[in-house]
């Protein structure tokens, strides 16, 4: 099966494409409407049918009738909840941040939109050049598992599209705000718990949502937390560099 070569069955015609995510093979299936390939591209999979693990299907009187389907025909937000949802159960968990990746460690800045964090992540860009990768400048997803835990790109970027297919261990993460002055302090399990729930993807499910904060507890337990406070300057970036990076 193609990545991205449109199918049909007896029931209708539909376009479907396979990508693959923190690891996994996922099949996306849209009835009455065409996927949207540019926020699919760097993801997708060649994969034959006994490779898929999970499938995704949108259809259109779906997404006319969800809160977040209406002018989008490609019915994104839906796919995102169904995929979120299931990546819960392979302990892989969707935080709100901008990811970068520098020198082989992956750095995670939480917040909530409009903070900076995708300045901030281009910031090291421009600070350190092509040492530093984005993983995603919005919603990386984050695998936790017995070698600990580790950010992998996703197709979900920001409105400015910043991402790339690759996934590294986690160095730190900092809960980011503004401030004209940079500061940093080492958070605690307890206040990283607190700081982080509400950057973190939780299923309307209840069971599903307990799984989503079991595995945000496991992620700060394995991996310092910061809050940083700093100005959208260069300085920032290398503030935050010397504070975090070992």
């Amino acid at each position: 099966m193609s990545g991205s070569k449109p199918t049909k069955n007896n029931s209708g015609k539909y376009d479907q494409l396979t990508i693959c995510l923190a690891g996994h093979i996922i099949a996306v299936r849209s009835y009455g409407s065409t996927l949207n390939r540019k926020y699919f591209k760097k993801y997708l999979a060649n994969s034959t049918a006994d490779q898929i693990e999970h499938t995704v299907t949108i259809e259109r009187n779906l997404i006319n009738g969800h809160p977040f389907g209406n002018g989008n025909p490609s019915g994104f937000f839906l796919i995102h909840q169904d995929i979120s949802d299931w990546l819960l159960t392979k302990n892989v968990l969707t935080l709100h941040a901008a990811s970068l990746t520098y020198r082989k460690k992956a750095y995670l800045f939480s917040a909530p939109s409009g903070t900076g964090k995708s300045t901030h992540a281009r910031l090291w860009r421009k600070a350190y050049g092509n040492e530093v990768r984005i993983i995603s400048g919005d919603q990386p997803l984050i695998r936790i598992d017995k070698n600990g835990a580790s950010a992998c790109g996703s197709i979900w970027n920001g409105k400015e599209h910043l991402g790339n297919n690759i996934e590294s261990p986690i160095g730190a993460i900092c809960v980011l705000s503004r401030s004209e002055t940079n500061s940093i302090a080492r958070l605690s399990p307890l206040d990283a718990l607190i700081s982080l729930s509400a950057n973190i993807y939780i299923p309307t499910d209840p069971s599903l949502a307990s799984v989503a904060l079991g595995l945000l507890r496991e992620l700060v337990l394995t991996v310092p937390v910061y809050a940083l406070a700093c100005n959208m300057q260069i300085d920032a970036a290398e503030f935050a560099r010397d504070s975090i990076v070992e």
